[in-house]
């Protein structure tokens, strides 16, 4: 992978540097666990770039101009499925215990998704 966009963090750190390709960039923004162990030798290796940002202390102008540039250039590339997030499984949402079972095994690739209308 080129880009890791995480907002999880922690434990994932190291899984998404082994995944990056050399130059490869891992973006934080958000983080569910701060503490985070980092192979620094694996992340010199491939020569990767971490960087991380939060939106919360931004201004309304700034936060304004990023929806902007999201509706401008990110949304259309979705919309042509030039980017697209691989769906591991769906659950309905009955099923909720389960796919929650699923999310912490960390035994998947790819987003789950809770379907509230099947």
């Amino acid at each position: 992978m080129d880009i890791i966009l995480d907002m999880v963090g922690g434990e994932y750190l190291n899984k998404n540097i082994a995944l990056l390709k050399e130059e490869g960039r891992l973006i934080y923004i958000n983080s569910a666990h701060i503490n985070s162990p980092l192979s620094l030798f694996k992340m010199m290796q491939k020569r990767i770039q971490i960087t991380g940002s939060t939106l919360r202390n931004r201004s309304i102008e700034f936060k304004s101009k990023l929806i902007e540039e999201i509706s401008n250039k990110a949304i259309p590339l979705i919309e042509e499925k030039g980017v697209q997030a691989k769906i591991y499984k769906s659950f309905h949402f009955s099923e909720v215990q389960e796919a929650h079972k699923q999310m912490e095994s960390g035994d998947f690739m790819g987003k789950i998704i809770l379907d509230f209308e099947k």
